[in-house]
């Protein structure tokens, strides 16, 4: 069985799932699916009851923090968080105008960090990069 790292004293894959979220390379909707994935495949008592609570939220992006109750720690170095942005861009989701990164510096980082792609690929095998 494949273990997830979503509890709070150990929580890579969230921190991941989340911080894609934010830097607009995975949508709330496609978040919901991984969980529902991550729940089909754990034990019940693997399961933080957050990871329900996701499933069935509706609210603002600020306000997932609420319902998983701690702040996830991203799992990667503070430069490598910019090929997330590189995600972003690859896959047409950018929709502010005025985002965080240049698409070019976005880009070059995806190429600089390759384990982004090789993770954001094995946690989310549902979607197509």
């Amino acid at each position: 069985m494949k273990k997830f790292s979503i509890s709070e004293d150990n929580d890579e894959d969230i921190g991941f799932a989340v911080e894609c979220l934010f830097s607009q390379c995975l949508s709330l909707d496609e978040l919901k699916v991984w969980v529902d994935q991550v729940i089909s495949i754990l034990d019940i008592d693997d399961i933080p009851s957050y990871m329900f609570e996701i499933g069935q939220y509706e609210g603002s992006l600020a306000g997932i923090f609420e319902v998983i109750g701690f702040d996830p720690e991203w799992p990667f170095d503070e430069k490598q968080k910019a090929a997330l942005y590189g995600i972003a861009y690859q896959r047409g989701m950018v929709k502010i105008e005025d985002f965080e990164l240049p698409e070019d510096e976005a880009l070059g980082a995806l190429k600089q960090f390759p384990q982004i792609t090789d993770h954001f690929r094995s946690l989310f095998p549902f979607i197509d990069l």
